[in-house]
């Protein structure tokens, strides 16, 4: 009866044991955090990828039902059914870019992109830092060799495999993560190289791609400055150096530079007459002297550059012409003030998180660090080239010597010709005035140059 009851007791306290580790691990299982997705996929994060615009490019009202739409998208990201595709392709500038309809689709990859980012402490490039620090390596009075350098066909050269196989090995991305680049990858990568333009998650990975070769330049002997944005590469040398000019060469699979962007500038001051170099890099033109010591710095002149300008000029011609076809004087104008203005873009659309972030932009934003550097001091733009575009714009406008000009001011009123006259693109650098348009106006105001 002894050895019975031991073992019921014994039989008891296993059963008491059982009962207390299903407990314990119940507790525990309620402690465990959520899947590293859940942080990737979650409500908070989802609006805070909103972007403003949203409701006009995908045809939704985040205003009056994001609640809805972000239940909608959480609950398909975590379910793994959101799809990448079918994607529009549009030609734009000689280059395919897709699109994607499905706004949850969006905001996946641009969660993806912010995680990733995260992960791999990964910045996109300031432009308007890049600029400044150009402007004061130019402006260094010792001898500089500088090597320019374009990608050619960036995004398209790509190698696909080692950018996958990177991604897919990570073991600090959650699973649902790399699944859903998986399925990016297999939707929009079916060659051997070329990643999609036009899809948001494009741009980190393409800076993921080349973070291996921007450090290798970066340390190569004789190389003390290293500038890249997306394709365009500017690097400053002590002296020619040959180590220099092999990292910048050792570019990854499947990329190349293009010859007619390739050049490379001496300012070592050695020559007997100092001459002027002109170096076009973002936009802008670099103009300096070669010659300079360490007690006297370069003078330095920096404009808009030229082919900036030649493309402010078609988009004239295409407004006027747009004008000619359909007689909407209004739109001819907003147009104008549009080019020759300033605005703000909002990248974030508002939410209960943040307010709207804009970015200023126009005429003058864009090209804000024009002028003449002189050792510690600035002289503002002199507005030379701006000058130009304001006499082409008038010649378009009311020329008699030109075809466009002769039907455009027989178009218009003489109320109206004296408005249009007004327009002046140095005008619109020098005070800085910001023109304000919905997003349905801009969209229309800018379809006239959509590929220009």
């Amino acid at each position: 009866m002894r050895g019975d009851r031991s073992d019921s007791n014994s039989r008891l306290g296993t059963s008491a044991d059982l009962h207390h580790k299903k407990r314990t691990t119940a507790v525990v299982a309620s402690n465990r955090p959520p899947p590293m997705s859940r942080y990737v996929f979650s409500e908070q994060a989802f609006i805070a990828e909103i972007r403003a615009g949203d409701s006009r490019r995908f045809d939704i009202d985040l205003k009056a039902q994001r609640s809805a739409i972000i239940t909608n998208a959480l609950g398909a990201a975590n379910a793994g059914t959101i799809q990448f595709s079918p994607a529009y392709v549009t030609p734009i500038k000689g280059r395919k870019c897709h699109s994607i309809p499905e706004y949850s689709a969006h905001l996946v990859l641009r969660a993806i992109s912010s995680f990733l980012s995260r992960r791999f402490r990964i910045r996109m490039p300031d432009r308007d830092a890049i600029v400044r620090n150009v402007i004061a390596s130019l402006s260094d009075g010792t001898p500089i060799y500088i090597l320019r350098r374009d990608i050619k066909s960036f995004y398209e050269s790509i190698c696909i495999a080692p950018l996958k196989e990177r991604l897919l090995r990570d073991k600090a991305i959650p699973r649902k993560v790399k699944l859903y680049l998986e399925h990016y990858l297999d939707s929009f990568c079916n060659e051997d190289y070329g990643i999609p333009r036009g899809v948001g998650l494009s741009a980190l990975l393409s800076e993921w791609v080349l973070e291996p070769y921007d450090k290798e330049v970066r340390r190569a002997p004789g190389v003390y400055r290293y500038f890249r944005f997306c394709d365009d590469i500017l690097v400053f040398c002590h002296e020619a150096s040959p180590a220099a000019i092999a990292a910048l060469n050792a570019l990854p699979d499947g990329m190349s530079f293009s010859p007619e962007k390739s050049a490379d500038y001496v300012l070592d001051g050695k020559a007997s007459v100092s001459q002027r170099v002109s170096i076009t890099y973002l936009g802008y033109e670099f103009s300096c002297l070669t010659a300079a010591t360490s007690k006297k710095p370069r003078n330095l002149v920096v404009r808009i550059s030229e082919r900036k300008i030649k493309r402010l000029k078609t988009r004239v011609v295409l407004s006027l012409r747009s004008f000619l076809a359909n007689n909407n004087f209004q739109l001819l104008h907003d147009r104008m003030r549009f080019l020759s203005g300033n605005y703000i873009v909002f990248r974030k659309g508002v939410n209960v998180l943040k307010s709207a972030r804009g970015v200023k932009s126009g005429i003058y934003y864009s090209y804000q660090l024009c002028g003449e550097y002189r050792e510690k001091f600035f002289a503002p733009h002199d507005g030379k080239e701006l000058n130009d575009v304001d006499g082409f714009y008038r010649h378009f406008l009311c020329g008699k010597s030109n075809r466009i000009g002769q039907l455009v001011s027989a178009r218009l009123t003489p109320s109206q010709l004296r408005v249009m006259r007004e327009v002046s693109f140095r005008k619109g650098f020098e005070e800085r005035f910001f023109v304000k348009f919905k997003s349905d106006r801009v969209h229309e105001i800018k379809a006239v140059w959509r590929n220009v």
